[in-house]
């Protein structure tokens, strides 16, 4: 092997395990929505969203170890939210939430929170 084809080889491995690591420890999230005056702040173990209007539906995907807990605190100043947490061992569905709920992974897996809102003013919190 010459000295520019090591070189190519070791840039690619790089880029690969850098692929590797931020797709790791990704959230993301999807749905249909709309907000308004919203303010939104996303990162590896932490969400929040807060807006003046919600309508809607919006999933945040993500993984979660064994034994950790999740906690999601929902303000509602007026308007309808709905929630949908699935993952390893966790099945919670709750409509007109307000407050907080806090679940435990039972194993390791990927985790989704499904939020539907009508007119809904306040906002949320997700952490892990």
């Amino acid at each position: 092997m010459n000295r520019y084809s090591k070189a190519t080889l070791l840039m690619a491995l790089l880029l690969a395990a850098a692929l590797l690591l931020c797709a790791c420890g990704s959230v993301s999230s999807s749905g249909k929505y709309s907000a308004s005056k919203s303010n939104q702040h996303m990162e590896e173990g932490n969400i929040s969203f807060t807006y003046a209007n919600f309508n809607g539906n919006r999933t945040y995907s993500f993984t979660l170890k064994q034994g950790a807990v999740l906690k999601i605190n929902v303000t509602t100043q007026g308007g309808d939210m709905s929630m949908v947490v699935s993952g390893p061992g966790i099945a919670l569905a709750e409509e007109s939430v307000s407050g907080e709920y806090t679940v435990t992974a039972e194993k390791e897996g990927a985790c989704s929170v499904t939020f539907n809102g009508t007119d809904h003013q306040g906002g949320y919190t997700i952490t892990w």
